[in-house]
């Protein structure tokens, strides 16, 4: 065998695959794509690839595709490698900016930024562009995209849900209203648009409305985690906390990580009083998303120590404040306010609310004149239409307690309702909903209701252990004189407190959007002296029936002044009414933490702290001849 050579094998020379047969494979997957058939259309564009792997045209078409099926990561780097050959093709790098805009989304603005260079008229780019921008918080620049995006083409329905929801982030929900209906009217059954317009509806205080809009969504697409979570807020505005946490934990089970639902639960928890499950859930939202400013004021609200106050603010210190909301800006500065009012450093927390009140007013423009004109109107109507009939019981063992937010009725409500006889209603819309009801009866309907009836109808105490009710609704001042004369068996407790102190706790206290006016110190001493001037008048004309509380006084003294409202109540006093901290029902007003602890004169005079800051409204009630003592 030695020197035999085996014969060499012939080598064959590959054929390089022909020009026309990756333009077929091309052409063929396209038809795939446009049909819907994405599996086909990714195997015949992977052999086109494979002929020619430096086509940025074909790998960006493949990239597509594979973004289509969910292949995000062989996305991504065929977006990256066809980016690389060619950086003049907008199409793919209007695609591009699509798969980068939950994974990267600075990167994304820049992608679609480059992809409007090349083509500054293409409606669905400035779409996007205005999406990113939107999700971004750069809320200028992303009106700017959309509106031009519409102005092209009219017709586009992702634009107008995009600039809904663009305006209601900048407080206009005028325009957030009309814009999402708009969408819907081109588009009936868009699952977004209908979930927006609960969110507008909601913030615009129509709680049913926003339930339904909400329901619809959930109906056109039942696995929507924000659907899901936007339903737990509204339930639990209503009041619904079983409802609340029961949707909010539906969306956490569609989207674990989802630090907006995370917060939702947190402040669900609060309410509940399970303030340690509430921060555990708080502390997570921040830890998947360092951006989710509403749980750092959240967690604001629920400080212990000072060490609390600190660590807090390292916390936020993390918070990127490149593009953040009017909103975003409004819980972070609050949540700082917060912390540096634990910590006495009074001046920054000034500064701090300050901030967080004129960002406010941007998203919430005061509503002080409204609620003005509400309060003149119907005191110029003393003397409101009598039913056909009035029995001097109606109203009987029905409690209403009014006057200005934060002025010791959410600590009032939570010791009255320690009486297992008592059925505590929250800010209850009943009486409101009733007088319009009673006004909108014929007056030759034989089965006429009067204002009681049909108050009892909406608000029943239905359970036989329940005696008295309490409707804590405190706008109800405006309509005392109606109580008074339809329900003259009612009772009417009025809560106040020092004037200055009443307008910093409102100040401080990032109210509901029907209380926007709290967030201008002028407007909120006015309607302070509407509501007084008001209560005086009543109580003038129905002096039997209307208790003034006086918190100050209260909390220096609390059984004494207890023992005396509770004797004109005709409820016998016991002890453990001083000790609300030991009361287990939910609390859902921006009391919640002051109602769930021991009774305390701390914040007495605590104005003065801010004296500064507070003094367009002392010169109002000097004005009008307030002493402040």
């Amino acid at each position: 065998m030695a020197g035999f050579k085996r014969p060499q094998k012939k080598q064959r020379i590959k054929r390089q695959p022909s020009t026309s047969n990756r333009e077929e494979a091309v052409m063929k997957s396209l038809i795939a794509y446009k049909q819907g058939n994405l599996i086909e259309a990714k195997s015949l564009m992977d052999k086109a690839i494979k002929i020619d792997q430096a086509n940025s045209i074909e790998l960006g078409l493949l990239a597509t595709i594979e973004k289509r099926l969910g292949n995000s990561e062989r996305a991504l780097q065929l977006f990256e490698k066809s980016v690389r050959i060619d950086q003049k093709n907008s199409d793919i790098l209007h695609n591009y900016s699509g798969l980068l805009q939950d994974r990267e989304p600075i990167k994304a603005i820049k992608i679609s930024d480059q992809a409007l260079k090349l083509s500054p008229n293409n409606s669905k780019y400035l779409e996007r562009n205005g999406y990113l921008r939107w999700k971004s918080g750069d809320l200028r620049n992303a009106l700017k995209s959309t509106i031009k995006a519409i102005k092209l083409n009219p017709n586009l329905v992702d634009a107008h849900v995009n600039l809904g929801a663009i305006y209601k982030d900048l407080g206009n929900l005028e325009k957030a209203l009309a814009f999402t209906l708009k969408s819907l009217e081109l588009k009936p059954d868009n699952p977004t648009a209908q979930m927006n317009l609960g969110s507008i509806y909601q913030d615009l205080g129509k709680l049913d409305q926003a339930v339904a809009s909400t329901l619809k969504s959930l109906e056109l697409k039942p696995d929507n985690p924000d659907a899901h979570m936007n339903l737990g807020i509204i339930y639990r505005d209503l009041g619904q906390l079983d409802q609340a946490l029961a949707s909010t934990l539906t969306s956490l089970r569609l989207k674990p990580e989802g630090s907006a639902a995370l917060c939702k639960l947190g402040q669900i928890k609060m309410a509940l009083g399970k303030t340690n499950e509430a921060q555990e859930h708080l502390s997570c939202a921040i830890k998947y998303n360092t951006q989710e400013c509403e749980a750092y004021f959240t967690l604001s609200q629920m400080i212990r120590t000072d060490g609390n106050a600190e660590e807090l603010i390292e916390s936020i210190k993390k918070v990127s404040t490149l593009y953040l909301t009017p909103k975003q800006i409004t819980f972070i500065e609050f949540a700082l306010s917060n912390c540096f009012h634990r910590l006495q450093k009074y001046d920054q927390a000034s500064a701090h609310l300050k901030t967080a009140n004129q960002n406010k007013l941007i998203l919430f423009p005061s509503n002080a004149s409204k609620i003005q004109q509400e309060i003149s109107m119907n005191l110029s109507q003393p003397d409101p239409a009598e039913p056909t009939t009035i029995s001097k019981n109606s109203g009987k063992d029905r409690i209403f307690i009014v006057g200005m937010p934060r002025s010791g009725s959410t600590l009032l409500e939570t010791i009255l309702s320690l009486n297992p006889e008592i059925k505590a209603l929250g800010e209850s819309n009943s009486l409101t909903k009733s007088i319009a009801k009673f006004y909108r009866q014929k007056k030759y309907d034989t089965d006429r209701l009067n204002l009681y009836e049909i108050y009892s109808q909406m608000e029943p105490i239905g359970e036989t252990c329940l005696k008295y009710t309490v409707d804590k609704q405190l706008y109800n001042f405006i309509y005392a004189n109606f109580i008074g004369t339809h329900l003259p068996a009612a009772k009417i407790i009025h809560c106040c407190r020092n004037p200055m102190d009443n307008i910093l706790s409102m100040h401080r206290s990032n109210l509901s959007p029907g209380n926007s006016y709290t967030a201008n110190l002028e407007d909120a001493a006015k309607i302070y002296i509407a509501q007084e001037q008001a209560m005086q008048f009543q109580k003038t004309r129905h002096s039997n029936k209307i208790y003034t509380f006086n918190y100050d006084n209260f909390v220096n003294d609390p059984e004494a002044h207890l023992r005396k409202l509770q004797e004109w109540l005709g409820i016998e006093f016991e002890e453990r009414y001083l000790h609300p901290e030991k009361s287990n029902r939910s609390v859902i007003t921006a009391s919640i933490v002051q109602a769930r602890s021991p009774i305390t004169n701390k914040s007495i005079n605590g104005w003065k702290n801010y004296k500064n800051l507070l003094e367009p409204a002392l010169k109002i009630f000097q004005k009008n001849g307030i002493k402040i003592e």
